[in-house]
């Protein structure tokens, strides 16, 4: 048997992406990647209903290689609500993976950690070049110290919603 997947191995999708820029398939400006692990990149601004119902035909068809990934809007919604969002989920829809991601930031100055995305630290006000954030960057949650220009681009235009 042959079943539809999306994995995504992204030193492929790059080379692959390139190639698809070389031979003229897509637009240099277009995606630089196929996939974050979800089958619609997360760049693309639409509604989480929309998004959802989009994910849910994909994860029908496909027994894994694929994961829906939440990606929160600062302040984060409470326990509950994340509980009550899950349980809705489950009985409403056939999404089979998901994760719920939020960004934080260190800072090196202070030694907090403070969630969201911040130009400059919320305790000491520290806006210096060692301030990190933290997000996760296909499938693995990584330190911007670390980050590729494409990799900086894809952060850059994730989409990020309230529950």
């Amino acid at each position: 048997r042959i079943f539809p997947s999306s994995i995504t191995f992204e030193p492929v999708s790059k080379r692959l992406t390139d190639l698809d820029i070389k031979s003229g398939y897509i637009k240099p400006k277009e995606f630089k990647y196929y996939t974050e692990h979800s089958n619609l990149p997360l760049s693309i601004a639409i509604e989480l209903k929309t998004r959802l119902k989009i994910e849910e035909e994909f994860q029908k068809l496909t027994r894994g290689g694929h994961i829906f990934d939440f990606r929160l809007e600062e302040p984060a919604p409470t326990e509950e609500i994340i509980a009550n969002y899950i349980k809705r989920i489950i009985e409403t829809t056939e999404i089979g993976l998901f994760t719920f991601t939020r960004d934080f930031i260190y800072c090196p100055r202070c030694r907090q950690i403070s969630y969201g995305t911040y130009l400059k630290c919320p305790y000491c006000e520290y806006d210096g070049e060692k301030l990190i954030l933290y997000t996760k960057v296909f499938g693995k949650i990584k330190p911007s110290i670390f980050w590729s220009n494409e990799e900086k681009d894809f952060i850059s235009s994730i989409k990020h919603y309230i529950l």
